[in-house]
């Protein structure tokens, strides 16, 4: 299609001016509009039908509208599906023309040109040089699911019903970009891991219709694929044979003519006969016996090897390539001179050479064969020469080194017999050379200038060159040929094979004496303080412990966010807006705004915050872990902590996304939220432009109730001022960030529908986010503290009673949240007070049940018993553990399991939300785990405070010097400080009065002793362990003053 007939199409059928069409195509260099212009020519269009119906104009008119709208929707919506290419941003008008008559689009084969489109795309990702892929990947994705559910993390979609495609049933996860696991996973398959037929269900909704076996060409415009199904014929449930070859199902160099020809005319023809499709199976992966024999030497199943093998693999001929390496080798001539000398030196000591004879001048006449007439013999001279043209053939002396022995016999190291022996090995070298031998090249002279210059290196004394010709002649005619070929086959049996060359290393331009190299410093496996087993905080290295145990960062402390004032000073609808209040209550959100606190106490937060562990998801404390459970929020906040918790993907959404949302659901004009994107620098809004938005939203909704405007219009006013309002609640509360300035766009997801809003887990997501917060504090860097603070300070006060100043509230009811009972005082930003005194801190300084007379407003929950893992969106999941906590709910605390265990590693948001809807089957405390009920509030198992001291580090200051050490029975020594023997005495007194002014017979008498008996009971056990403390005490001072006595005694009587 050329560009003035692409451009008339547009014009025609979508009613857009031509000009601005063939702009449009000059500017995407191609017959291609954005996604966005198509949008815009939709919305257009529709705008401009809803006039016309108002306007009462022709129905030919309107009908014109709708039909471009609705062209222009099937346009955008088959390019971003079915005809997706590779740039996704733009689509094909080529595709227009199929939309021309809107009562005959049913009538296009859409699902042939759909998987002809893919298959182009899949043939191209199969080359090395493709990286990215196109087509319908929702189809791929969804297919590989069908047939592979194991092989990748899906979720079922909880609104799909039957009447669906099979395709929306399926919620698939994010996924790994790196391909590598899943090339293992698929080269690893099994039959019975592979659904061959997975439609069996689905098959009296969308049934099995004879043009599935239609084998040949499929075409979609001038791009073609072939659809062959007796290659898989299990996946229509028959056993599968060997097919026949590709070219007789779809012939070669067929025209897109005959194509369409052959589908139309002949696909009763085409199809796969009964014959050829064989038996039904039996199991679902049957196969002709050597059908995987067949298909393993055609094809290529296996992406990697089986397994790697060891070493290169071995060539056929090695022996043979290892022959004529070794014959390319020169002899070495060192070893035969060496091998002469050792030779002649045996025949001397045996009396061999006897005096007279040439050899045994040569061997002790230190004149004979050394000058003549003061110059150098030119024997001697040719053979340094020599030996310094092949020196690169002797390994040991290549580039000016040393020599070095590789015979069996040590050498000598007096610098007497060195010079003598290689006089020796030098005048044997040039053995059987005539006397008048005059011919030197040049490149011998090259290199016996280079042995010159180069041959003290190490340090060794030269060699005399000069040799008398005469004596060499003489000592040459003495060895006879039978002599040689001993020494020579002597030689060869000795010689040990040549070693492989080494390669050099580089030389450093720094000494290694100046430079050292790194020695990496062994593995720490326990800290000062604790823990002295890392097996429950195995990144405890990187916590802030470690530096304030050293007496590091004594000053740090953390900003906290807090946006309690913004809330308290928020100027909200008045009580008579019904409709605003019925809505803002139903969400289950309007308690937020009753807890939040103008101040809170950095220095305290601090405190707290560096005893946070993530893996634990726990503050670690000298008295035990506690932490911030779901019955904490839903008792301190009043907010939902059941339903399905946030699960967006990342923290943020983008900008577009986010301006359409705004657009839609805030009525921000998208020219004033652009600019505030720009501003806030990503898809936030500040929290000033969001109370602006909801005071014009609220202004102009009373308007067009007053001016009695359509319900519609004043219902969506009325909607947007709402959303508003609880995207400002909750940005400024459970979702304070780090800024402090703005809200994340992404919340408004889940304030679309209103009445919905009430369904979604709020408490569980805002705890999330606060651990996320907590996780980030524990770590020495970090400098500010987001999260809900007010949460963090109200659960402070709630379970510690002397921890941060305080009043309380004199109008509080329980009608509100446990938080509303506190105003807390601005306390000290630095946290040293706060550490030493939770270093210090005993066990009845701690409530662990704190809501005991709020359950009558806020009973206990049994999700509070979820143990598994909390989110706040894909990429914000932490712990959630309360059996790491059982004397926050009543019950003796006993050593817990590991954290693995709970919050099994590999979930993602899918699996999270699965698990904790289905939380009693898996994720749940019972009632064997939690164990007894407390007798005393702070009870435990014996050993769980060692094993903690062990594991942990609960405290952060190391101990004073003249501090005692603090003992690992840390809950006996805190027994004192628990038991108030003048309070149990007077109660139990106020006891006994009120049954002694009633009636009383022997039974209830006897009651009453008893419930007396009981109440002492505590006493009694707390003034035999003081005394036995006092006891011990007294006894150690005798034996100090007798030990003293006995001193002097003795120094008396030695005088």
């Amino acid at each position: 299609m050329s560009r003035d007939e692409a451009a008339d199409m547009v014009n025609s059928f979508l009613g857009v001016d031509r000009n601005v069409v063939i702009g449009h195509f000059a500017k995407m260099n191609g017959l291609h509009l954005k996604h966005s212009d198509v949008e815009d020519i939709y919305s257009v269009n529709h705008g401009l039908a809803d006039k016309a119906v108002a306007e009462g104009k022709s129905a030919h008119e309107i009908k014109l509208y709708r039909d471009r709208s609705i062209r222009a929707f099937l346009l955008f919506l088959v390019c971003c599906t079915i005809f997706s290419n590779k740039s996704s941003y733009y689509v094909d008008v080529v595709y227009l023309q199929y939309f021309q008559d809107l009562s005959a689009v049913r009538e296009w084969n859409w699902g042939a040109a759909a998987l002809v489109h893919l298959q182009h795309y899949l043939d191209d990702a199969c080359l090395v040089t493709v990286n990215q892929m196109a087509g319908y990947m929702s189809l791929l994705q969804g297919w590989i699911i069908s047939h592979f559910p194991g092989l990748s993390v899906w979720a079922q979609d909880p609104i799909y019903s039957e009447g669906m495609p099979r395709n929306a049933k399926f919620v698939p996860g994010a996924g790994h970009r790196e391909p590598s696991s899943y090339r293992n996973s698929l080269d690893n398959i099994q039959t019975y891991g592979c659904v061959f037929s997975p439609y069996d269900d689905h098959r009296h909704v969308r049934p099995l219709i004879n043009s599935c076996w239609f084998s040949g060409w499929l075409r979609c415009g001038n791009l073609k694929a072939k659809h062959l199904p007796e290659r898989v014929l299990r996946q229509f449930k028959h056993v599968q044979g060997i097919p026949r070859k590709p070219d007789l199902s779809a012939t070669p160099g067929m025209s897109l003519y005959e194509i369409d020809r052959v589908f139309m005319e002949e696909l009763d023809l085409r199809m796969i006969a009964e014959e050829m499709r064989g038996q039904a199976v039996v199991s679902a992966w049957d196969h002709e016996p050597g059908y995987m024999t067949w298909f393993y030497k055609v094809s290529h199943p296996v992406m990697r090897p089986v397994q790697a093998p060891a070493s290169p693999p071995r060539p056929p001929n090695l022996e043979v390539l290892i022959e004529a390496a070794e014959a390319r080798n020169d002899p070495n001539m060192l070893q035969v001179c060496r091998g002469v000398r050792d030779e002649v030196e045996r025949s001397l000591r045996e009396g061999e050479a006897v005096e007279g004879t040439p050899v045994h001048g040569i061997m002790t006449d230190d004149k004979v064969g050394r000058t003549r007439r003061g110059g150098a013999s030119k024997a001697h001279s040719s053979a340094r020469r020599q030996a310094a043209v092949n020196v690169d053939k002797i390994p040991s002396r290549a580039k000016g080194k040393a020599v070095s022995t590789t015979t069996d016999e040590p050498r000598p190291e007096d610098a007497e017999s060195q010079e003598e022996n290689e006089d020796v090995e030098e005048n044997f070298s040039e053995e059987g050379e005539e006397e008048g031998e005059e011919g030197v090249d040049e490149e011998a002279e090259e290199a016996d200038e280079e042995a010159d210059e180069e041959g003290d290196d190490d340090g060794e004394e030269e060699v005399d060159e000069e040799a008398d010709q005469e004596g060499e002649e003489e000592g040459g005619e003495e060895v006879d040929d039978e002599t040689e070929e001993e020494m020579e086959e002597e030689e060869e049996s000795e010689q040990p094979p040549p070693e492989p060359k080494k390669p050099r290393k580089k030389v450093t331009r720094v000494t290694q004496g100046r430079n050292p190299p790194r020695v990496k410093p062994p593995p720490v496996t326990c800290y000062d303080g604790g823990p002295s087993d890392l097996s429950l905080l195995p990144g405890f290295g990187k916590h802030v412990a470690v530096p304030l145990w050293k007496g590091e960062l004594q000053s740090r402390y953390l900003r906290v966010m807090n946006n309690g004032k913004k809330i308290n000073n928020f100027k909200i609808c008045p009580k008579e807006y019904s409709w605003f209040w019925n809505v803002v209550n139903a969400s289950g959100l309007e308690t937020l705004r009753r807890t939040n606190y103008n101040h809170t106490d950095w220095g305290l937060l601090t405190a707290f915050a560096e005893r946070w562990h993530p893996e634990t998801g726990t503050f670690h404390l000298p008295i035990g872990e506690m932490t911030i459970t779901l019955d904490d929020v839903s008792s301190l906040l009043h907010i939902p902590i059941t339903g399905k918790m946030l699960d967006h993907n990342g923290t943020s959404c983008t900008k577009e996304d986010g301006e359409e949302m705004c657009v839609e659901y805030l009525n921000f004009p998208i020219s004033k939220c652009k600019k505030e994107f720009k501003k806030m620098k990503g898809a936030h809004i500040g929290f000033k432009a969001l109370k602006d938005l909801y005071l014009d939203n609220l202004k102009d909704a009373l308007k067009a109730e007053r001016l009695k405007k359509p319900a519609e219009d004043v219902e969506f006013l009325r909607e947007c001022t709402i959303r508003c309002y609880l995207l400002y609640l909750i940005g400024a509360t459970i979702f304070t960030n780090k800024s402090m300035q703005y809200v994340d766009v992404i919340f408004l997801t889940y304030l679309r529908d209103l009445s919905l809003v009430n369904t979604w887990n709020w408490g569980a997501s805002g705890l999330a986010y606060l651990y996320n917060y907590l996780d980030a504090a524990s770590r020495p860097r970090c400098g500010n503290h987001g999260g809900y603070n007010c949460l963090f300070q109200a659960w402070i006060m709630a379970h510690f009673k002397t921890f941060g100043g305080r009043f309380v509230d004199e109008r509080y009811t329980h009608d509100n949240p446990y938080a509303a009972r506190f105003l807390p005082l601005k306390g000290p930003k630095f946290p040293g007070q706060h550490r030493s005194a939770l270093d210090t801190m005993r066990m009845d300084e701690v409530v662990f049940c704190p809501y005991e007379e709020h359950r009558q407003t806020r009973p206990f929950q049994d999700i509070s018993w979820y143990t598994g893992w909390i989110m706040c969106g894909s990429a914000i999941i932490n712990p959630h553990l309360p059996e790491r906590v059982l004397r926050q709910f009543g019950h003796v605390q006993s050593i817990p399991r590991h954290p693995d265990v709970s919050a099994k590693a590999g979930m993602n948001r899918f699996t999270i939300a699965d698990a904790f809807a289905s939380y009693l089957t898996a994720n749940y405390v019972t009632e064997e785990m939690r164990g007894p009920k407390v007798v005393r509030a702070f009870d435990t198992v014996p050993g769980y405070i060692p094993w903690l001291y062990r594991v942990s580090h609960p405290k952060i200051l190391p101990p004073v010097e003249a501090d005692p050490p603090t003992h690992a029975n840390l809950e006996e020594d805190n027994v004192s400080g628990e038991c108030d023997v003048s309070e149990v005495t007077k109660k139990v007194r106020a006891d006994l009065r009120k049954a002694l002014d009633g009636q009383l017979n022997l039974a209830d008498a006897l009651v009453v002793i008893e419930k007396a008996y009981t109440d002492l009971e505590p006493v009694d056990a707390y003034l035999v362990r003081r005394k036995r403390k006092r006891d011990s005490g007294e006894v150690t001072k005798k034996r100090k003053k007798k030990k003293k006595t006995t001193t002097e005694d003795a120094g008396t009587s030695s005088l």
